[in-house]
């Protein structure tokens, strides 16, 4: 496998795991109610809640406390009577044994007023004592446009008395109402315009359990629109908050998925990392964000690595190393004309290869142009022209007068 079909093939796994991680969020570009619309107590926009739990907190005179553990028998914020549990969420998805004992905290005379888009079947099944039928939760968050406005309907059946409150922004029907009617404990409180039940009070041994099924009601948009924040008063009173500490759960909005029960583990084909950052959104960013600069640096790296470029090594004469071997050959056999031969075959290519002249012009009668090409003196370039003249022409070259012609070719060409 090359290099390139490597950084390929990693570009290819980098650019789908940004597309799994792009995908959930590239889902909520619907057409909802408000491009923010997270239902979070920590702003004022119109669809957010915090108006509300500002004067849970206000009202609560025995005390209020923020909850952020699971429910289960080490959290002391739910254990004990005369409480209110407010959980106004976009999701309430509890296990089972979360259910058991939510169940048991009704039960010993605690309240629950409940606002949530999701609701986990646990719940239903719960309320209705029903394990034969099958639930599904059905998830509204971020909820869909619809054309219509919400009017809600506050009937005192003690005084026989009604409140109408209502605004121009969007409802939702998250509930089958038949389905919860079946619960004979339960009472009617809220009606909306078409006269379907928006809230229904549940009692569980010494409880109660506030159901409001139109949760853009706890909103900054529906409670600040004209005198609509009396809305809240009512439920202050319904719920008996007065005389009761206030647990605002801030739990179950980290979850928009049923988690197992302690003991359970995860399915095969779940991963609780992918879970882990789903449930953070600053996390999941950080990831998305992690292998963006991945891929961008194996992309721009890719593009940076070339083929190395095979160096041309300089091209190098050779002539006098060659010469030195071939003249140790012949010194080794005192054959001094041979050697001489060659100092005059290399004295000829030198000047050649540095002056551009040729052996035929080399002679007495070109003296002086060669001492103008060379820079050399007429006296010098005479001696080694009669020097080549008498190796050229004699039979037989003497040890003595091979180190004179050598000398002088030496003194020629190294100054």
């Amino acid at each position: 496998m090359t290099k390139k079909t490597l950084i390929a093939i990693l570009a290819v796994v980098i650019i789908g795991i940004l597309i799994y991680l792009a995908i959930p969020y590239m889902s909520k570009f619907q057409k909802i109610y408000y491009p923010t619309f997270t239902y979070t107590t920590k702003t004022y926009r119109p669809y957010d809640i915090k108006f509300a739990a500002e004067q849970f907190k206000k009202k609560a005179t025995k005390g209020f406390v923020l909850n952020n553990e699971a429910l289960d028998e080490d959290n002391k914020n739910i254990q004990g009577g005369k409480k209110l549990m407010v959980i106004v969420s976009p999701y309430f998805m509890p296990n089972e044994s979360e259910m058991a004992y939510l169940n048991d905290f009704v039960s010993e005379g605690n309240n629950i007023f409940l606002s949530a888009f999701t609701i986990s079947p646990n719940f239903y099944r719960n309320i209705l004592q029903d394990t034969n039928r099958t639930f599904s939760a059905i998830t509204y968050f971020p909820p869909v446009n619809q054309h219509d406005s919400l009017s809600l309907n506050w009937y005192n059946t003690d005084t026989g008395e009604s409140q109408i409150f209502s605004y121009p922004g969007k409802r939702t029907t998250l509930y089958i109402d038949s389905t919860l009617n079946e619960f004979h404990s339960s009472k009617m409180l809220l009606l909306n315009k078409d006269s379907t039940n928006r809230m229904l009070d549940f009692n569980l041994g010494k409880g109660h359990i506030f159901l409001l099924q139109s949760p853009e009601a706890m909103t900054n948009y529906f409670l600040l629109h004209k005198n609509n924040y009396r809305f809240l008063n009512i439920i202050f009173e319904q719920t008996d908050m007065a005389n009761r500490k206030v647990i605002w759960d801030d739990f179950f909005r980290k979850y928009d998925y049923q988690r197992n029960e302690p003991n359970e583990t995860n399915e095969p084909g779940e991963s609780y990392f992918w879970k882990v950052i789903s449930d953070h959104p600053t996390l999941a960013w950080a990831v998305f964000t992690f292998f963006l600069c991945i891929g961008l640096f194996i992309l721009i790296n890719s593009r940076r690595v070339q083929e190395p470029i095979a160096v041309i090594p300089e091209i190098k004469n050779h002539s006098i190393d060659f010469v030195k071997a071939v003249s140790g050959l012949y010194w080794n056999r005192q054959d001094h004309k041979k050697i001489a031969d060659k100092l005059v075959s290399q004295f000829q290519d030198y000047m050649t290869t540095n002056y551009k002249l040729v052996p035929r012009d080399i002679t007495l009668e070109k003296v002086d142009k060669i001492a103008q090409k060379t820079n050399k003196s007429t006296q010098e370039i005479e001696e080694v022209v009669r020097w080549i003249t008498f190796v050229e022409t004699t039979g037989v070259v003497s040890k003595q007068n091979l180190i004179d012609f050598y000398s002088i070719i030496y003194k020629f060409t190294n100054q």
